[in-house]
């Protein structure tokens, strides 16, 4: 054990190396599900080669409600290689991971020298965890799902967060309050910038009070005013309103199934209580594959996982409920005569305070584990390490992390192969539409194997007959999925009624581009109207700008129709004025495209007219549209010469 206690660093190293060497295996993967969802803006703006155009990109993210500017900002250096090649944008991710290993290192050695010196073999724990955390298999999507880099992010300034409170408490102790407010104001703006990566973040506050506990459970050493202020003056209340946003939404859902005898509306295909009952089951795999791996990931496809109606529906929704109680309750008894325990149960849980519990995200993705497996790891650690045997010790030590990096390994090479690894998840997650239709468009745009991107569409629609997939096979294959000819009145009223889809845009487009390329010709121009129309009527998306998506779809295709009396009527809707500015800018090249550049030289020009008037669009956009403009008029002014 000499070289484990004597030389963590170079240990550290070993592992980083481990880490790079393992998953340089799935760097010729590629681009997967969210990737091509919100990754797209990096080609709306070109190449990325001047200031005005890397603010638009940056400050433009729709991800979340701070819309991640610094993940953006990361993705903006990668975006030469879009949409081509992901090489770049996987070895950044790499690159991250091995910094959060790097982190969680110096993290827990802070840690552990604060708050447990009395502890046999600290550095044994603490480089066992990093390797166990380091070289887990379960990480794989996180670090080579290319969008989750908005979650390996906010773990690395979440752990520098971290670090800096546990140097501003020091300072603070000492007497150093220049110092310590230095650190503390250090630490505000590394959370600052974690949100601004993911808004995960918000769970800083827990966190943090679970690393003060640790560090004053067996530590004596004198309080001061500024540390009791910190302490009740701002790490409590705002863990209490973080706490307290899950438990308003379960008061509020409750309060309405007593009032209403129903629960608020959503568009999940699933209750706020269903989904409570089902993260049962879904935090109790998580615990499983974290403490025992499996050979085969699961890629990140959920959608299939069945739902929790009631406690018994499963049985084991009710048995993951009883455990996870049991871990809560029995290791919070035991707070004082082992704190680590505690310690660890209670991060992982509080880790999944937002994620896993009443806010009505998706059910389950397995990078919402990055930053709460340290917790389950680092016990996993702690109890290796209180073995009798030091060679046991190690040898159980050296098997687990072997073991984990040929897990790894394994698991990132599949995700090298990218049909290869489609195939297996669909295996994995035989119910899962999304995996079909992963593995379908794979065969469709690397392999052009159109039998067999038919056919696992076709399994799609039969596993979730949604209207989405019924119309992304016919824009794909020009035909309906049953041979039969397409109900567009049926459609439409289903469009009206679905709930929320943000996929289906993309599909229409589709579409309608497949008939302008003469690939679709037997297209039914009112009856595609109508499904635009049903998709405004739609209280789903009635509120969102995707409500003006549709009305480009109809004016292009009325202009592919070649109707653009009917184009003109859409562009001159009553809520004309209200329009943004960069859809005006499409409408505008449309009918120039087909032509008709006087007209789209007057409908930009007012366009901007307007937005300057209500100085609601960015200077970017303005100018943008501008030169636009200038180009028509350029365009113009040579016809006339002619």
């Amino acid at each position: 054990m000499k070289l484990w206690v004597h030389q963590p660093k170079v240990l550290l190293f070993i592992v980083c190396i481990m880490v790079v060497t393992c998953y340089w295996a799935g760097t010729s993967g590629g681009f997967v599900l969210d990737d091509m969802a919100s990754l797209p803006q990096l080609g709306y703006h070109n190449t990325i080669d001047s200031l005005e155009k890397l603010k638009a990109f940056v400050f433009g993210g729709i991800t979340g409600p701070g819309g991640r500017p610094v993940a953006l900002l990361t993705f903006a250096a990668n975006a030469q290689t879009w949409p081509a090649h992901a090489y770049y944008f996987i070895v950044t991710n790499i690159a991250i991971h091995v910094v959060n290993t790097i982190l969680l290192f110096w993290f827990l050695n802070i840690l552990f020298a604060k708050a447990l010196p009395q502890l046999r073999h600290k550095k044994v724990i603490i480089i066992t965890a990093c390797a166990l955390w380091a070289l887990h298999p379960f990480h794989i999507s996180t670090v080579l799902y290319i969008v989750q880099r908005m979650t390996l992010l906010a773990a690395t300034f979440s752990l520098l967060t971290f670090i800096a409170y546990l140097y501003a408490r020091r300072d603070l102790l000492a007497g150093r309050y220049v110092a310590g407010m230095i650190m503390l104001g250090g630490a505000a703006l590394s959370a600052a910038l974690g949100f601004f990566s993911k808004e995960i973040v918000i769970l800083l506050p827990l966190q943090l009070l679970l690393i003060e506990f640790l560090c004053r459970v067996n530590n004596s050493a004198k309080r001061n005013r500024a540390l009791t202020w910190l302490f009740w003056g701002s790490l409590v209340p705002a863990a209490i309103i973080v706490v307290g946003y899950p438990v308003k939404m379960i008061v509020a859902n409750t309060w309405h199934l007593i009032t209403t005898g129903s629960e608020l509306d959503s568009t999940r295909s699933f209750t706020m209580f269903e989904r409570l009952l089902t993260e049962q089951r879904v935090v109790g795999d998580y615990i499983a594959d974290l403490l025992v791996p499996k050979m085969q990931s699961s890629g990140v496809f959920y959608d299939g996982y069945s739902i929790s109606t009631n406690l018994l529906t499963p049985f084991s929704t009710l048995v993951w409920m009883l455990l996870h109680v049991t871990l809560l309750l029995g290791s919070f008894f035991f707070r004082k005569k082992i704190p680590i325990l505690f310690f660890c149960v209670w991060w992982f849980y509080v880790g999944h305070l937002i994620e896993s519990t009443a806010p009505m995200l998706e059910i389950k993705f397995d990078h919402r584990n990055y930053l709460p497996s340290i917790g389950l790891l680092l016990l996993m650690a702690y109890a290796i390490s209180s073995l009798k045997k030091d060679i046991l010790k190690k040898s159980i030590s050296i098997g687990l992390v072997l073991v984990y990096a040929a897990l790894l390994f394994m698991g990132a090479s599949l995700w090298g192969k990218p049909l290869t690894a489609a195939m297996v998840w669909i295996e994995k997650n035989p119910n899962s539409p999304r995996a079909l239709e992963h593995a379908a468009s794979l065969y469709l745009n690397h392999h052009g194997a159109s039998k067999e991107a038919e056919a696992l569409l076709m399994r799609s629609i039969k596993i979730a007959p949604k209207v989405d997939a019924e119309l992304k096979f016919m824009g794909v294959f020009c035909k309906t999925y049953n041979s039969e000819p397409l109900n567009w009145a049926e459609l439409a009223t289903r469009v009206q009624k679905s709930s929320r889809d943000w996929s289906l845009y993309p599909t229409l487009e589709l579409i309608i581009d497949n008939y302008i390329n003469n690939k679709c010709p037997d297209l039914d121009l009112m009856g595609y109207l109508s499904v635009l129309q049903a998709y405004q009527n739609n209280p789903a998306y009635s509120k969102t700008t995707s409500y003006y998506l549709m009305d480009d779809l109809a004016i292009k295709a009325s202009l592919a129709f070649d109707n653009p009396k009917l184009a003109k009527e859409y562009v001159n809707k009553a809520n004309a004025n209200f329009v943004p500015l960069a859809f005006q800018m499409n409408r505008a090249l449309f009918f120039a495209n087909k032509g008709d550049v006087v007209f789209a030289a007057d409908l930009l020009k007012r366009a901007i007219t307007i937005a300057e008037q209500l100085k609601n669009e960015s200077d970017f956009t303005i100018t943008n549209a501008k030169e636009i403009l200038q180009l028509m008029q350029a365009d113009l002014n040579e016809a006339q010469s002619e």
